[in-house]
């Protein structure tokens, strides 16, 4: 009895394992599709279905056939956008080397903190019930 537990569990992992081994397809963006740059440093997919890439030339919105790229010109501080995360109103926040903002219904939101440089060097951002921990470089 115990062989035939072994043989049946030796079938059941081979057939998981071929079934694992499908190659999915993927495409390969690069600058020349629209990418504003090759230097992704986060990539979120919003509740809408958008994929967000954070970049070090600024932030791309991409829908499935092209993409949108927000830099400075648009209202950045900074091109370098290295955290993003969508919160629980859909505002999309954007966390760059200089400052913390968010985007809501296409414009640009810049954050003023208490002090000169108060949110710099943001490297975590997490929505909490009644607001958000913000992790930096110094401490939260």
């Amino acid at each position: 009895m115990k062989l035939l537990y072994s043989i049946l569990f030796g079938i059941a992992v081979h057939i998981c394992a071929i079934s694992q081994s499908t190659n999915l397809p993927y495409i390969n963006f690069t600058v020349e599709d629209g990418l504003p740059s090759m230097h992704a440093y986060d990539v979120i997919q919003d509740n809408n279905g958008y994929i967000w890439i954070g970049t070090d030339a600024g932030v791309t919105q991409f829908d499935g056939y092209s993409f949108e790229n927000l830099t400075t010109k648009n209202g950045l501080s900074n091109n370098d956008v290295f955290r993003l995360k969508e919160d629980k109103k859909k505002r999309l926040w954007l966390c760059s080397i200089q400052n913390l903002s968010y985007l809501k219904n296409g414009r640009v939101h810049q954050l003023v903190g208490e002090k000169p440089n108060h949110f710099r060097y943001i490297l975590e951002i997490r929505e909490t019930q009644g607001g958000f921990w913000i992790g930096r470089s110094n401490g939260v």
